[in-house]
Protein backbone atom coordinates (compact mmCIF):
# COMPACT_ATOMS: atom_id res chain seq x y z
CA UNK A 1 0.00 0.00 0.00
CA UNK A 2 1.18 3.14 -1.06
CA UNK A 3 0.25 6.71 0.70
CA UNK A 4 0.71 10.25 -1.05
CA UNK A 5 1.25 12.28 2.21
CA UNK A 6 0.01 16.01 1.97
CA UNK A 7 3.16 18.06 2.27
CA UNK A 8 3.16 22.32 3.19
CA UNK A 9 6.23 22.41 0.99
CA UNK A 10 5.09 21.08 -1.98
CA UNK A 11 7.24 18.03 -2.42
CA UNK A 12 6.13 14.63 -3.27
CA UNK A 13 6.20 12.46 -0.34
CA UNK A 14 4.48 9.53 0.52
CA UNK A 15 4.70 6.05 2.53
CA UNK A 16 5.38 2.58 1.65
CA UNK A 17 3.88 0.47 3.88
CA UNK A 18 4.53 -3.23 4.53
CA UNK A 19 1.88 -4.52 7.41
CA UNK A 20 3.21 -7.86 8.34
CA UNK A 21 0.12 -7.79 11.25
CA UNK A 22 -2.68 -8.30 8.50
CA UNK A 23 -4.87 -5.70 10.29
CA UNK A 24 -4.40 -2.68 8.37
CA UNK A 25 -7.66 -1.86 6.97
CA UNK A 26 -6.56 1.01 4.98
CA UNK A 27 -4.32 4.95 5.35
CA UNK A 28 -4.65 8.37 4.45
CA UNK A 29 -2.62 11.38 4.81
CA UNK A 30 -3.47 13.53 7.54
CA UNK A 31 -2.84 17.27 7.52
CA UNK A 32 0.06 18.40 8.57
CA UNK A 33 1.00 21.48 11.05
CA UNK A 34 3.30 24.65 10.47
CA UNK A 35 6.99 23.31 10.49
CA UNK A 36 7.92 20.73 13.14
CA UNK A 37 5.55 19.75 15.85
CA UNK A 38 7.76 17.36 17.30
CA UNK A 39 11.53 16.85 16.98
CA UNK A 40 13.60 14.59 14.70
CA UNK A 41 13.31 10.97 15.53
CA UNK A 42 10.35 11.54 17.87
CA UNK A 43 6.78 10.85 17.19
CA UNK A 44 3.16 11.25 18.16
CA UNK A 45 0.72 8.51 18.08
CA UNK A 46 -2.68 9.25 19.12
CA UNK A 47 -6.11 7.15 19.16
CA UNK A 48 -8.34 9.33 16.74
CA UNK A 49 -10.89 6.18 17.89
CA UNK A 50 -10.88 2.91 18.90
CA UNK A 51 -9.14 1.44 15.72
CA UNK A 52 -7.70 4.49 14.22
CA UNK A 53 -4.36 6.15 14.82
CA UNK A 54 -2.97 8.85 14.02
CA UNK A 55 1.14 9.30 13.70
CA UNK A 56 3.29 12.09 13.26
CA UNK A 57 6.73 12.11 12.71
CA UNK A 58 9.00 14.84 10.78
CA UNK A 59 11.14 14.66 7.79
CA UNK A 60 13.27 16.35 5.43
CA UNK A 61 11.83 19.32 3.09
CA UNK A 62 12.24 16.88 -0.21
CA UNK A 63 10.99 14.60 -2.26
CA UNK A 64 11.50 10.58 -0.63
CA UNK A 65 9.28 7.83 -0.34
CA UNK A 66 9.45 6.51 3.48
CA UNK A 67 9.17 3.30 3.67
CA UNK A 68 6.81 1.67 7.37
CA UNK A 69 6.53 -1.71 8.44
CA UNK A 70 4.29 -2.79 10.98
CA UNK A 71 4.83 -6.20 13.17
CA UNK A 72 3.22 -6.98 16.03
CA UNK A 73 4.67 -8.69 19.25
CA UNK A 74 3.14 -9.78 22.35
CA UNK A 75 0.22 -7.11 21.63
CA UNK A 76 2.45 -4.69 20.90
CA UNK A 77 2.63 -3.18 17.77
CA UNK A 78 5.41 -1.72 16.31
CA UNK A 79 6.27 1.10 13.53
CA UNK A 80 9.44 0.96 11.78
CA UNK A 81 9.94 3.85 9.57
CA UNK A 82 13.19 4.48 7.24
CA UNK A 83 13.38 7.39 5.76
CA UNK A 84 15.83 10.23 5.25
CA UNK A 85 17.83 11.61 8.25
CA UNK A 86 19.39 15.12 8.92
CA UNK A 87 23.07 15.20 8.56
CA UNK A 88 24.80 14.59 11.91
CA UNK A 89 24.87 17.84 14.43
CA UNK A 90 23.04 20.09 11.81
CA UNK A 91 20.17 22.26 12.83
CA UNK A 92 18.22 20.92 9.84
CA UNK A 93 14.63 22.16 9.77
CA UNK A 94 12.33 19.50 9.12
CA UNK A 95 8.48 19.34 8.56
CA UNK A 96 5.71 17.37 10.03
CA UNK A 97 4.61 14.20 8.37
CA UNK A 98 0.93 12.85 9.22
CA UNK A 99 0.00 9.67 8.85
CA UNK A 100 -3.83 7.95 9.95
CA UNK A 101 -4.08 4.24 9.91
CA UNK A 102 -7.05 2.50 10.14
CA UNK A 103 -7.13 -0.99 11.46
CA UNK A 104 -10.08 -4.02 11.28
CA UNK A 105 -9.48 -4.17 15.50
CA UNK A 106 -9.05 -2.41 18.79
CA UNK A 107 -5.51 -0.87 18.72
CA UNK A 108 -4.47 1.53 21.65
CA UNK A 109 -2.02 4.33 21.20
CA UNK A 110 -0.04 3.34 24.20
CA UNK A 111 0.83 -0.35 22.75
CA UNK A 112 2.70 1.33 19.77
CA UNK A 113 6.10 1.54 19.78
CA UNK A 114 7.96 3.23 17.20
CA UNK A 115 11.84 3.23 15.68
CA UNK A 116 13.30 5.38 12.93
CA UNK A 117 15.95 3.58 10.73
CA UNK A 118 18.51 6.67 8.29
CA UNK A 119 17.65 5.13 4.16
CA UNK A 120 20.56 4.44 3.06
CA UNK A 121 21.90 7.11 0.13
CA UNK A 122 20.99 5.29 -3.46
CA UNK A 123 19.30 2.47 -1.91
CA UNK A 124 16.15 1.32 -3.85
Amino acid sequence: MTVDLEDLTDHAVSVVIDDETGVLDGAVSGKPGDGMTVRWFDVKVENLDSTTLRVVWVGLPRDEQVRLSISELDRTYRLRFVQAAPPANSDAVGYDRVLVLHFDTDINADDVKVTFEEAVAGAA
